[in-house]
């Protein structure tokens, strides 16, 4: 895939406009209060200076002196802030002499959305959300010009590092070294689960659980593939398959396989089914599941509880 060039983006100008309102309020406003506390005339008096400029021009000359001020000040502060886009990462810039920088991986990278204000549907600017595999709220850009524009740029960007961070887990052997998965990390090809069906804590069936997984699945069908390992919990502690396997009729990898085929047919689809191969290795003593999860051709939509629903990652 060809890398996309970098990309520098800056705050739509009209939040020069906002910004120079609200000081020009502030300080009238301040200006106001002051005079009503002290007579500047008689101040502007006591100075030596008074008898060389008089104090209309020295009035004028000061709120000239202010204007400037602050118009220079809220035009650097908005041109030393800007966002850039490079191949591994989204970077916040913001400071003139003092900087403030914050950036974010596109490895971490999910979810991509678009929250448009009153005015900034009126002018078409808004922000753009980024956010990672908890929802969290990694990176917001704030009053960007025409956001949908830049969307399929940074998804362009993120499903290309996607498709390397894949490349490097097809190519790291632990198919053939299943001790290999523990060094891995969840990102955003790459996920763990602890059971497919078996509640741990409850020590019963759980159908929830099925339905995360195939939420995951599902998800990766809808980007650039990924893997799901189950067996193995968030703290990478071996669980295996027991728990799953005691809650089949046919308490074994086949009779996993065969529950998960139906499951997924009746969630997802059996079109889908063809993208997905199933690797059951040991850790020790302990049987894994390492599902293998290729991107699908067309939108794949999990269905349960008569709810139809769209995940991507």
């Amino acid at each position: 895939m060809e890398k996309p060039k970098h990309l520098i983006i800056r705050k739509n100008p009209v939040v020069i406009i906002k910004n120079l309102i609200f000081f020009e309020f502030l300080g009238y406003a301040a200006f106001l209060a002051a005079g009503a506390l002290a007579d500047y005339g008689e101040i502007y008096g006591r100075l030596s200076i008074s008898g060389i400029v008089s104090y209309q021009v020295a009035e004028f000359a000061f709120i000239i002196l202010a204007e400037i001020f602050i118009t220079l000040s809220i035009f650097l502060n908005w041109f030393f802030e800007s966002y850039e886009i490079t191949d591994e990462k989204i970077a916040y810039s913001k400071g003139i002499f003092f900087k403030e920088k914050k950036a974010v991986s596109f490895n971490d990278v999910v979810s991509v959305s678009l929250e448009y204000g009153v005015v900034g549907r009126l002018f078409d600017y808004g922000s753009i959300l980024i956010k990672d595999a908890s929802s969290s709220l990694k990176l917001r850009l704030n009053h960007i010009s025409f956001p949908g524009r830049y969307i399929s740029f940074i998804k362009k960007m993120r499903d290309r590092v996607s498709m390397e961070i894949k490349r490097k887990l097809s190519s790291n052997g632990f198919l053939e070294s299943p001790e290999a998965v523990l060094a891995q990390a969840e990102n955003e090809n790459f996920e763990f689960k602890t059971t497919m069906r078996w509640d741990v804590k409850a020590g019963q069936v759980n159908r929830q659980l099925e339905k995360a997984v195939m939420k995951t699945i599902a998800a990766f069908l809808n980007s650039s593939g990924g893997w799901v390992v189950v067996g193995i919990d968030d703290s990478k502690n071996v669980v295996g398959l027991e728990g799953d396997y005691r809650s089949l009729p046919r308490q074994n990898a086949d009779g996993f396989e065969n529950h998960f085929t139906s499951v997924f047919n009746s969630a997802v689809g059996p079109e889908f089914r063809r993208f997905i191969k199933l690797h059951f290795k040991k850790i020790g003593d302990r049987e894994i599941c390492i599902a293998e999860v290729s991107q699908g051709d067309k939108p794949a939509y999990v269905k349960f509880d008569n709810t139809e629903e769209f995940y991507v990652r």
